[in-house]
């Protein structure tokens, strides 16, 4: 219960999900961190004589109450985005779970290290992480719609064009602030190098930095703010994108024009 309204609220922070369907609000339980109890379960370890122990916090929140606090961490109203579903509700519901620890507390000095609070905070950020990369994918997706076609098909069983969508789309999702492509157009047919070039454009046009090598120089300047060009590991121009495209040489040793006779 606990995480589906943390994975839930976070999908709908960033707007991957619309709404949250839960059964009984009023359903109290004690709810502890995982880490607190398997220490609990090394300290019974350690003991001379086996005994039984109940390992919990002491303390009972509703759902309802946990599923307000998670929305509220998130600046968001959960009553705006949580619905009740009957579907949800148990033919035998136990109202409030609360369990007694004061053994586990006295005989093996256990008490939980993380409150409700913490709990919460913990579970946010994990699922946040998570919502985050999956916005990334669908953001990815979107940029090149081919992939999510062939999304359960190997890597090496595509095509060269989809093998490149591939390694710009891995870039992709690590959110760089800097993408470096080394010859994205190579042994691509002429119509992939126009959808690349163009998914290029829209990526830097997003916010990310892109450093392109490559020797297609009219489509490459052609998308880019400044150009350099490299002869034997130096740098012999260097400017404007728009600048290079007309620069003379730049024609004659790059795009197989002559210099024009005076």
């Amino acid at each position: 219960m606990t995480r589906k309204i943390t994975r839930a609220a976070t999908r709908i922070k960033l707007g991957l999900q619309d709404k949250l369907y839960l059964g009984n609000l009023e359903a109290k339980r004690d709810w502890g961190f995982a880490g607190d109890y398997v220490a609990a379960m090394w300290m019974m370890l350690q003991q001379d004589e086996p005994d039984d122990y109940v390992v919990a916090t002491g303390e009972t929140h509703s759902v309802r109450e946990f599923a307000e606090k998670v929305f509220q961490k998130l600046d968001l109203d959960y009553k705006e985005y949580v619905d009740i579903d009957e579907r949800y509700f148990r033919p035998t519901e136990v109202d409030i779970l609360l369990g007694d620890s004061t053994k586990a507390r006295e005989k093996l000095g256990w008490e939980p290290k993380v409150g409700f609070d913490e709990l919460i905070d913990m579970m946010i950020d994990a699922d946040m992480e998570h919502a985050r990369k999956e916005k990334t994918l669908v953001e990815v997706y979107e940029m090149f719609p081919r992939l999510r076609e062939r999304e359960a098909q190997m890597a090496m069983t595509l095509s060269g064009g989809e093998q490149q969508m591939v390694a710009i789309a891995r870039g992709l999702m690590a959110k760089p602030k800097i993408l470096m492509l080394d010859e994205p157009s190579l042994g691509l047919a002429p119509i992939l190098i126009k959808m690349i070039f163009e998914t290029v454009r829209t990526i830097a046009e997003l916010g990310t930095t892109v450093l392109i090598v490559e020797q297609d120089v009219k489509h490459s300047l052609g998308l880019s703010d400044r150009g350099y060009v490299l002869e034997t590991g130096k740098i012999i121009v260097q400017g404007p994108a728009e600048d290079l495209l007309a620069n003379q040489d730049v024609q004659r040793a790059y795009l197989g024009r002559e210099k024009a006779t005076e």
